[in-house]
């Protein structure tokens, strides 16, 4: 008999603010997966792979979260951020 392996599991905390101005970044955190990848406007962001991320560019940030056996799913939240 197969076994499931769990799904992945994590955190995407929002940030704080989420319209800055022009040269600045805002930082996206996660939490509670063994690796992660960001997103921005649903397309994955090269070597964006950390648990943290600094924005600096507008659009809908979110993040995957995996396991340590590659299971993966995509955080329920997103965050929406504005550049001035």
């Amino acid at each position: 008999m197969v076994g499931l392996l769990p799904r992945a599991q994590g955190i995407f905390i929002p940030p704080v603010l989420k319209t800055i101005c022009n040269g600045y970044t805002s930082t996206l955190n996660a939490s509670n997966a063994f690796s992660y990848q960001w997103y921005l406007n649903y397309k994955p962001i090269d070597l964006a792979t950390s648990n943290s991320f600094n924005a600096a560019s507008s659009g809908v940030y979110q993040v995957e979260f995996f396991t340590d056996k590659r299971c993966k799913s995509m955080s329920d939240s997103l965050a929406i951020l504005s550049i001035l």
